[in-house]
């Protein structure tokens, strides 16, 4: 399965990306994060830009999963978002089901039954980025540092590590 959907939950903006195994993008979105709005409509606009990039999934290809990058703490399953720092109102959220809820049947359909939909820090996702295909990659172990309404941070090593 060459095609999955990956997510950026910023504080100001959130992305999506339909992508290939080999990392090209094959189509992009964004949306303001409506962060003081809560949960709700956060969740809303995730969906929004994973429906439009999902849009663009070649017909008969079937999608491997969802991952989403989000500020705060995750649960060890990847499943849960706790009281992440710049989303007033957030305590504990479970994302995967209310990201599947949300999306429509035709793209649920393109999900095969064992897609993960899954949430993981965003540092840890810009690191694990750029380790497989960025500045990290040639490197045995760097530091991410991410800067945007938060300030981020994780270790990496590239896969020659």
């Amino acid at each position: 399965m060459p095609y999955a959907i990956g997510v950026d939950l910023g504080g100001t903006q959130t992305k999506a990306a339909l992508v290939r195994d080999d990392g090209h993008a094959i189509k992009t979105a964004r949306t303001p994060t409506p962060a003081k709005e809560g949960p709700e409509a956060v969740m809303n606009g995730i969906a929004n830009v994973v429906e439009q990039v999902g849009a663009a999934l070649p017909e008969g290809e079937p999608l491997a999963g969802i991952g989403i990058g989000c500020p705060g703490s995750i649960s060890m399953d990847r499943t849960t978002v706790s009281s992440p720092p710049n989303f007033p109102g957030w305590d504990h959220v479970i994302v995967p089901l209310a990201i599947r809820s949300r999306l429509s049947s035709a793209l649920r359909q393109r999900l095969t039954p064992d897609a993960p939909v899954l949430a993981e820090n965003d540092a840890n996702v810009a690191a694990l980025g750029s380790a497989f295909w960025g500045t990290g990659k040639p490197y045995d172990s760097f530091v991410m540092v991410t800067l945007g309404t938060g300030v981020g941070g994780a270790v990496g090593g590239g896969p020659a590590a």
